[in-house]
């Protein structure tokens, strides 16, 4: 009996996840945002899935990172989640190099200094994103994207919306351009590559995982 209903929830899960992907509009520019906290190690395993697809697809996707509304990881994490967003802002160019490193270092001082991002304009922006959302270091809501994580029903870190939809995605950067490409009118010819079907190992650094992941940071 075990076994069955073993059975039964897996199929069940599957059912969800292949309706969910059905209910992706495809789109000329299709929208991707990851909702993620700046140390969740699950956040961090989905970002570097996500970072491969960019670096392929470019400007031909709409690709973004956000927060979900609360922290678990104390100052450290309301402080990054702000610079991350500053970042975006202010140095968008930067803003997936600076990812890349600092999901491979945990270093937010060494990873600007390596892209060259004007700490002074990122810390000035920080301090204003601060007063504008009601966010503090000794607090645990971080409202930056508080009406996404409204609309969308965010739950946790991460979690993936494609075109307004909330989807399942495994972590690896070749489910996430299978995910990212389906929605797509026309995919472009990039859409062709074949990335790394293999796993990041959660948190930092580059490492893989032989496991598949499913694992959040949930409230």
């Amino acid at each position: 009996i075990d076994d069955l209903y073993t059975q039964a929830q897996l199929a069940l899960a599957q059912s969800q996840q292949q309706s969910q992907q059905q209910e992706v509009v495809k789109t000329e520019k299709p929208i991707m945002e990851v909702f993620v906290m700046s140390y969740c190690p699950y956040g961090l395993q989905m970002q570097k899935a996500v970072i491969p697809v960019q670096e392929l697809l470019g400007n031909k996707a709409n690709i973004s990172i956000k927060f979900v509304d609360y922290i678990l990881h104390g100052s450290k994490e309301t402080q990054e989640n702000a610079r991350q967003y500053c970042i975006s802002q202010a140095a968008t160019d930067k803003f997936w190099a600076y990812l890349k490193c600092f999901s491979g270092e945990g270093n937010s001082t060494a990873c600007m200094a390596n892209t060259s991002i004007n700490e002074s304009a990122i810390s000035a922006c920080m301090q204003e994103t601060y007063v504008k959302s009601g966010i503090s270091d000794s607090g645990t809501t971080f409202m930056v994207h508080g009406a996404e994580n409204e609309k969308y029903g965010v739950q946790g870190s991460p979690t993936v919306v494609i075109n307004g939809a909330a989807v399942n995605v495994a972590r690896s950067p070749e489910e996430v351009k299978k995910a990212l490409c389906s929605a797509f009118i026309t995919p472009p010819q990039e859409c062709n590559t074949v990335l790394s079907s293999e796993q990041a190992s959660p948190g930092f650094g580059y490492g893989t995982s032989t496991a598949p992941s499913s694992g959040g940071c949930g409230a």
